[in-house]
């Protein structure tokens, strides 16, 4: 009896320690009334950061000693840099979700945005003036040496005729300055090669051949190769694992999470250089994440934040280390703004939600819930919007789809 009268006197002796240790400073609030629970929807997390010297009594300066030391050995370990994304469990765990932000970075920047082209009809009438100037040239140089019935001279014009049309049309379209420059001065070397070449029609097929093997190349390494190599990441980023630590919860940054008291909460911190960089020798970049944790990745509720010029701060609901949503997001360097909302659909079709529907298919339904990501700010990317299916069902009903569709309807929440 007096042996387990003083342990319990040394436990509660203890817990008044860890009271006084964590009261009055706002690490972590845990005094609830019997009759309520504080709601799991006002709270989130902090940082602890505090230090021993606040600590008045030196039972608590050393027990507040030891479990600072404790958490710098196990939470606070760095790793020194390495050139590749290798051997630490943490990046392997990580990988998936750095590549998943940069593939959504590489998206955007490679898509471009709907937007008026103001310089459209400067480009048209650039385009007229030097047709102009050839076809007044070619039949100035017709009539002067009698080839009006040369059929190579006409075959000239008329390739010369399409190649106006063409490239003039997709300048007009370009949505960016070099692009539609790019394509004109193609289109002056070639008019200037028609100009100054006699004969030149058995050099055509030649020249459209490169030029066309030239479009592929360049096609295969901006939406493959470059791609591919981003993937392969140890090629391309260098990464040092600045800070990985526990966080606790609080009521400051509700916005972050609803409630998670009862989770693993972890603030990462990585630095990375991409290989671009290492060749102009900028400055490295840093994502953050802060939120919740689970198998070694993002899954809960949680913070993205990275200060690179298309980097986003994404805050919203993960899943297996990637934003599956509701989230919302914004672009650091241009301030445009994402957001993905879940939506419940259903379809008459017992078919692929991507394909081009003709008629109905009867006793057939399609019904589920998926992800959509669109812009509600700023520019207005090409690749948006972003449907990502979560949960497909079939319903095989004993009527037509619309009898069915009207009793799955008020099921769907």
């Amino acid at each position: 009896v007096k042996r387990s009268r003083s342990k319990s006197q040394g436990q509660v002796q203890r817990t008044s320690h860890m009271n006084e240790l964590f009261s009055g400073e706002g690490i972590l609030d845990t005094e609830e009334s019997s009759g309520s629970k504080m709601n799991r929807s006002s709270k989130s997390y902090r940082v602890i950061t505090e230090s021993k010297e606040n600590c008045t009594s030196s039972s608590v300066s050393q027990e507040r000693k030891e479990l600072l030391t404790s958490n710098e050995e196990k939470n606070f370990t760095s790793v020194g840099y390495n050139p590749f994304i290798a051997e630490d469990k943490k990046k392997k765990q990580l990988t998936q979700t750095f590549m998943h932000m940069e593939f959504r970075k590489l998206k955007r920047s490679s898509s471009g945005s709907y937007r008026d082209n103001p310089r459209g009809s400067l480009w048209g009438i650039s385009y007229f003036l030097v047709f102009a100037a050839y076809i007044t040239y070619q039949f100035y140089f017709m009539q002067k040496d009698q080839e009006w019935n040369s059929p190579e001279i006409w075959k000239e014009v008329i390739l010369e005729t399409l190649l106006t049309v063409v490239l003039s049309y997709a300048s007009v379209r370009m949505q960016t300055f070099a692009n539609s420059l790019t394509l004109f001065w193609i289109y002056i070397l070639v008019t200037g090669f028609f100009l100054l070449e006699q004969n030149t029609f058995r050099y055509l097929f030649a020249a459209d051949l490169v030029c066309l093997i030239c479009t592929w190349l360049g096609h295969v390494i901006y939406y493959y190769i470059g791609p591919y190599i981003l993937r392969e990441s140890r090629y391309c980023f260098g990464w040092r694992r600045v800070k990985s630590r526990l966080v606790q919860y609080d009521e400051e940054d509700a916005h972050v999470i609803p409630g998670a008291n009862d989770k693993d909460l972890r603030e990462v911190v990585f630095e990375y250089r991409p290989l671009t960089k290492v060749i102009t020798c900028s400055s490295p970049n840093t994502f953050v994440y802060r939120g919740e944790w689970k198998d070694g990745r993002p899954s809960g509720w949680g913070e993205w934040r990275d200060d690179s010029f298309y980097g986003e701060c994404l805050n919203g609901f993960w899943e297996n280390g990637i934003p599956r949503g509701p989230f919302d997001s914004v672009e650091r360097g241009t301030g445009n703004i994402f957001t993905s909302v879940a939506v419940g659909y259903c379809s008459m079709r017992n078919d692929d939600w991507k394909c081009q529907p003709f008629a109905e298919i009867s006793r057939s339904l399609t019904y589920g819930m998926a992800y959509e990501e669109c812009a509600v700010s700023g520019a207005y990317y090409l690749n948006f919007p972003i449907h990502t299916e979560v949960k497909k069902l079939r319903f095989r009903c004993e009527g037509t789809s619309t009898e069915g569709m009207g009793r799955i309807l008020p099921h769907m929440e």
